[in-house]
């Protein structure tokens, strides 16, 4: 059902009156543009930040015409919540650098997916081998490039494009969304229901619809919210079997590291 613009505002408000509530900074909630917000990792140097200004100067839809004729219908961009990723198992930041504390990621992306009406393609080809400044595009945004190597061998190569242009509409699609800066000052756990946590991506977004944005939760916390796009990357209703959301009545979203 599509909410009201009120009602998305409320729910931004209850994120961050939440946020008050724990002792967090205070404010209104704001938006701001998501290719500043994930990634405060370290910060980039300099030749990195001008691989990723570049390539979102290259990134036209263009780009994408050659896999104008591969059998899907729709992208999902999925977007981690870094910090739960971190928080299950433990996981050593020695051996895991997404997780190392002076990263402090927030939202990142896992993937981008060609998806079916019902169902997915996975594995659609010989990835071949992928130019190591291909991967670097998309530093900041993917958190690892091996985490960007595996997505690009099981999904994009179900795109129909190459690996520059695969990444290079990853980065766009990312380029498109906004992500409340609440997000950014957790520095303590905060419980939510998971439905605030979709309304502050639609009060950022306007322009998405409520189908289009599902929160996923596993073990009592925010593991995702997916975002879908049609192939020319404007913003539609996932499939029924893509929008199943959170069921439960309250998600935790341990705080950034």
């Amino acid at each position: 059902m599509r909410e009201s613009g009120s009602t998305r505002r409320r729910a931004g408000l209850a994120l961050a009156g939440a946020l008050l509530a724990m002792g967090g900074a205070g404010g209104e909630a704001r938006a701001f543009d998501s290719r500043q917000s994930v990634a405060e990792p370290p910060a980039a140097s300099a030749p990195a930040a001008e691989r990723m200004a570049q390539g979102r100067a290259a990134d036209r839809p263009a780009s994408r015409r050659e896999g104008a004729n591969a059998p899907f219908d729709y992208y999902v961009l999925a977007l981690s919540w870094s910090p739960t990723y971190c928080a299950d198992e433990a996981r050593n930041p020695d051996s895991e650098p997404q997780c190392a504390p002076r990263r402090r990621y927030g939202f990142v992306v896992h993937g981008l997916w060609p998806q079916h009406e019902k169902g997915w393609p996975e594995f659609c080809g010989d990835p071949g081998w992928v130019k190591a400044e291909t991967l670097a595009s998309v530093d900041g945004i993917v958190p690892s490039r091996r985490l960007a190597t595996h997505q690009w061998r099981k999904h994009g190569t179900c795109s129909g494009l190459d690996a520059e242009a695969y990444f290079a509409t990853l980065r766009e699609a990312w380029g498109k969304v906004r992500i409340n800066e609440i997000f950014g000052r957790l520095d303590r756990e905060l419980r939510v229901a998971p439905k605030v946590v979709e309304e502050a991506f639609l009060e950022a977004n306007p322009g998405f619809v409520a189908d289009g944005v599902t929160v996923e939760c596993r073990g009592g916390m925010l593991r995702e919210v997916r975002v879908c796009f049609d192939r020319n990357l404007e913003p539609r209703a996932c499939a029924p079997d893509a929008r199943r959301d959170c069921s439960a009545q309250s998600i935790r979203l341990p705080p950034l590291r």
